[in-house]
């Protein structure tokens, strides 16, 4: 037998610590399964003497310990059978005597509405139907409280429970007693039933018709929109108090269709429904990922009613102005331009009277972004957030003159991420000169530069003519290249501190600090902070609210700041939320 055999024999049967102080013929004879040698059987013999004498003292002793141990079962058994009656009334009592079966019943219906959910489902495990299996008081408490049932989010998978998820529905609306509702629905259709799903949830759709008579907001999800939206064709829903949709396409958007170089899945149609153009009070949709691209899914939309668009894939130049010329009481838009197409000759310039908030993100466009902006007349404009991406800044032409923009007269707030910041930031300044209202700025991608020296000097309340006279928020994203910031803390100071009569004090001031591109020095960003938090510190005490820091944690992307419908529009994720699952 080799001798990595033997060792692994060794290490196998856990002899090597138990033959310590064994004779050397008996260690040996351990290690394999050879006929032991007569010297190793002699040794045996003797060797097993003492252990021989010793291992039956230890068994008795043990079955002794065996047969007390069995006396104190028996004993344990007979005490617990006596104190379980007197426990019984110990616990009956003490539930009657406990603190929260004197609550009041209005605190206990003030305690159920703080335990619902943000996304409330038809699940056991969480409020409102947990709190019916707690005690008859809570439950009393969760059923008379109608608004605990005015919103459900759903599910819908199993394609052979379709009447269940009708008599979940059916009793869940049935309990906020005729209130406003919000409906939530996310599809999954099985790649090898989809037929079958199909028609299972047309069932489903068909059966809760008289509860959407009560739905306020109606949210469709699905892996794939078009499969989804054809179940309602024989829905007869009657949405006449329907107010927002939104529309989710787990699918990512598809971006070479907004650039013109490819089709719309000819398998995706979406027959013609009067499902939404009957709901006479829609005037709020969310769209994410691929709809418009669905052949027909633009046509079931009533865009000339809807005040609020919210559109969270790539469009085409083409599709982005026939919106905003279709939705003549547009007041808030959200649009993202995947198309390197600019209209050559672009109409003449239309008036949109109520369009008050617009956030345009571009990819790719040579023209400059404000080029878009020109080619409508927007008055009422109050709120405008520009974000554009070029792959070569240099090669973007010179954008129109910032004060012949009349949009930039009338805006309040201003977020703009443009190439011109770093490839010629003296734009900036122009543009925001130009911006006489402004009551909201962030600036973005702040460089080192003459430029916003110039910016801040302006900016100051010690300047005889200042620009921004009614700023009071503001935030600056810089990098930690800049290490001076005299200017700008100048700046701060004179408007908290020296607010000439007839201006506005700066009230919220933002500042995030990151690494530059092509620096990592761990230290610098943390130096760079710090010296603005003590020269900024002492303006917390006239009531400036101050952070300084790294802000990705804190604001949203590309200057999502303002109070809109589109921060609430990303707040559902079926799909990465288990407790929609059933």
């Amino acid at each position: 037998m080799d001798y990595y055999r033997k060792r692994r024999l060794y290490h196998k049967n856990g002899y090597e610590s138990e033959a310590k102080g064994y004779p050397e013929e008996i260690r040996a004879a351990v290690i394999h399964n050879l006929p032991p040698s007569n010297t190793a059987i002699s040794s045996a013999l003797q060797f097993r003497d003492e252990p021989s004498k010793i291992v039956p003292e230890f068994d008795a002793k043990l079955a002794a310990l065996d047969i007390e141990f069995e006396k104190l079962r028996r004993q344990k058994n007979m005490l617990e059978e006596e104190a379980q009656p007197h426990r019984q009334r110990l616990n009956a009592c003490n539930a009657i005597l406990a603190p929260i079966r004197r609550v009041p019943f209005d605190v206990i219906c003030e305690i159920a509405r703080l335990t619902l959910p943000r996304h409330p489902s038809a699940t056991t495990k969480r409020s409102p139907l947990s709190l019916c299996q707690v005690s008859s008081a809570w439950r009393r408490a969760a059923l008379s409280l109608p608004e605990l049932w005015t919103t459900l989010y759903m599910v819908l998978e199993d394609t052979l429970s379709y009447e269940r998820y009708i008599k979940r529905v059916v009793e869940w609306f049935g309990r906020a007693q005729q209130k406003p509702c919000s409906f939530y629905l996310h599809f999954r259709f099985p790649k090898q039933h989809k037929s079958f799903a199909k028609e299972a949830y047309s069932i489903f759709l068909y059966n809760i018709r008289s509860l959407m008579i009560h739905v306020r907001h109606l949210g469709i999800s699905s892996d794939c929109l078009g499969t989804a939206l054809p179940c309602f064709r024989r829905a007869a829903w009657q949405l006449e108090g329907l107010q927002t949709l939104k529309l989710y396409n787990d699918t990512a958007s598809f971006y070479a269709w907004a650039m013109g170089l490819g089709e719309p899945n000819p398998d995706l149609v979406i027959s013609p429904m009067d499902l939404f153009k009957t709901a006479k009070k829609l005037c709020s949709v969310t769209m994410q990922n691929d709809f418009m691209q669905i052949i027909g899914g633009p046509l079931i939309l009533p865009w000339v009613q809807l005040t609020t668009v919210i559109l969270d894939e790539w469009l085409s130049t083409h599709y982005w102005m026939t919106i905003m010329e279709t939705c003549l009481q547009l007041q808030v838009g959200h649009f993202h331009l995947g198309d390197r197409r600019f209209p050559a000759n672009p109409h003449p310039k239309r008036v949109i009277l109520s369009l008050e908030e617009l956030y345009l993100e571009v990819n790719h466009y040579c023209p400059s972004i404000l080029n878009f902006l020109i080619l409508y007349e927007l008055p009422s404009l109050r709120i405008l957030n520009l974000w554009h991406d070029v792959e070569d800044p240099w090669a973007i032409p010179t954008p129109p003159v910032a004060s012949e923009v009349p949009a930039l007269k009338t805006v309040q707030f201003l977020y703009f991420d443009d190439a011109w910041q770093k490839v010629a930031p003296i734009y900036i300044l122009e543009m925001v000169t130009a911006a006489t209202n402004l009551q909201g700025l962030e600036l973005i991608d702040v460089v080192t530069s003459e430029t916003y020296q110039m910016l801040f000097k302006a900016m100051s309340f010690d300047n005889p003519s200042p620009i921004l006279t009614k700023l009071s928020y503001l935030r600056v994203e810089a990098t930690d290249q800049i290490t001076d910031w005299t200017s700008f803390v100048e700046m701060v100071r004179s408007r908290c501190l020296e607010v000439p009569v007839g201006h506005r004090s700066l009230e919220e001031l933002n500042i995030d600090i990151d690494h530059a591109s092509y620096t990592r020095l761990p230290d610098q960003k943390a130096i760079v902070v710090d010296r603005l938090n003590t020269a900024l510190n002492m303006l917390r005490n006239v009531g400036l609210l101050l952070h300084v820091g790294d802000g990705y944690a804190r604001f949203r992307r590309r200057g999502d700041r303002c109070d809109t419908l589109y921060g609430l529009a990303k707040g559902w994720y079926p799909l990465l939320r288990k407790e929609l699952q059933r």
